[in-house]
């Protein structure tokens, strides 16, 4: 897909190999271990997506609109997100991408849709190694259900199955507009 220019850290799902490759399309991509400084892990519920449709979104739909269209109306949808907290620390990996690569990711996490944020972390990878990374966290003005441990928690709150196929039509649509 193109020179690696990018560090992503990778939270939750994203965390995963599997997952990554499942939204970028490149089987090859493997993540370093890290954990991320200064953010803290939180879970949004289904009903605390947001449900207006962005000024940037590259087609007039809602976040919501999305999952609903992709999950149906679950109320047992559950997904990570971080938020800046000083002292706080969640697990995750650091993966070099291609600008494709994250723009696809970015797709997927639903920047442009209005429903992510953009935020810039440190990683402290296995060896002590600091870099910074890109990533998206909670969005201004959303709620959370609730705040987990960043350092103990499961990869998924979802079907792997489901979020493999909900990636690749999300990769599909968008390569589709591009």
């Amino acid at each position: 897909m193109g020179e690696r220019t990018i560090l992503y850290g990778g939270y939750g799902a994203n965390r995963s190999d599997e997952m990554l490759r499942s939204i970028t399309g490149n089987q090859l991509l493997t993540g370093k271990p890290a954990i991320f400084q200064d953010v803290e892990l939180c879970i949004q519920r289904f009903d605390q997506i947001p449900d207006t449709i962005s000024s940037v979104a590259p087609v007039p739909k809602s976040p919501k609109s999305i999952m609903i269209e992709s999950w149906g109306k679950s109320s047992s949808f559950e997904t990570y997100t971080i938020r800046h907290m000083a002292g706080g620390r969640v697990a995750g990996a650091v993966f070099e991408l291609s600008k494709v690569e994250r723009a696809l990711i970015a797709e997927w996490e639903m920047i442009e849709f209005g429903w992510y944020k953009r935020m810039q972390l440190i990683a402290v990878l296995e060896d002590g190694t600091k870099v910074t990374v890109e990533n998206e966290g909670l969005g201004d003005n959303q709620d959370i259900d609730r705040a987990v441990d960043g350092l103990d928690y499961p990869t998924y709150l979802n079907d792997p199955t489901e979020m493999f196929k909900v990636a690749d039509k999300a990769r599909e649509d968008y390569l589709l507009r591009q």
